[in-house]
């Protein structure tokens, strides 16, 4: 992923922060192929603003919490703070992504407009818009991959999410 994460052994990245790099790494890389999974945006601001809700609050300590636990709340405390100051850069210093999430239409519009934007910016030929409802299919030819064969994974739901997290914050980690 060139100098955004040098040094730590990636070739690849998902989920934030990358997608607010997309376009520095497209230009960084411009042989790489890049994957943009769509979805529902209701759906999406649903998961978010869940997934959000269920980090303790910045003022809760987390020294009590077991090892594994807190490393993870630790790093979503970290997350909501980069996600804050990603969208400051584009919508201004009093903008958060929480409250912004909380707005249903605000997070559609901010979800519509970044596929929008990158479907306009990148040829055909390196960019898959990708439904995971498809599977393993259009992945794999686009990679150019065997597909595997396991089944397709589906556990980022609003609802998993939620008992992981319930869990993680109430026993340690779930298996």
């Amino acid at each position: 992923m060139g100098p955004l994460l040098d040094g730590y052994g990636y070739r690849s990245g998902m989920d934030w922060p990358t997608p607010h790099a997309w376009h520095e790494l497209a230009d960084l890389h411009p042989d790489a192929k890049l994957i943009l999974t769509i979805r529902d945006p209701t759906k999406w601001q649903e998961s978010i603003r869940t997934l959000l809700s269920h980090v303790p609050e910045a003022h809760s300590p987390l020294d009590t919490l077991p090892d594994q636990p807190r490393r993870v709340f630790t790093a979503l405390r970290r997350l909501h703070r980069i996600l804050d100051e990603t969208g400051q850069t584009y919508f201004g210093p009093d903008w958060t992504f929480s409250t912004a999430l909380n707005d249903e239409a605000t997070a559609v519009t901010l979800f519509e407009e970044h596929t929008k934007t990158v479907t306009k910016t990148l040829p055909a030929d390196r960019l898959l818009i990708f439904d995971v409802r498809e599977g393993w299919a259009p992945l794999c030819t686009f990679l150019n991959v065997d597909t595997p064969a396991e089944p397709f994974p589906h556990r980022n739901d609003r609802d998993t999410m939620r008992t992981a997290l319930d869990s993680l914050r109430n026993t340690g980690p779930m298996h």
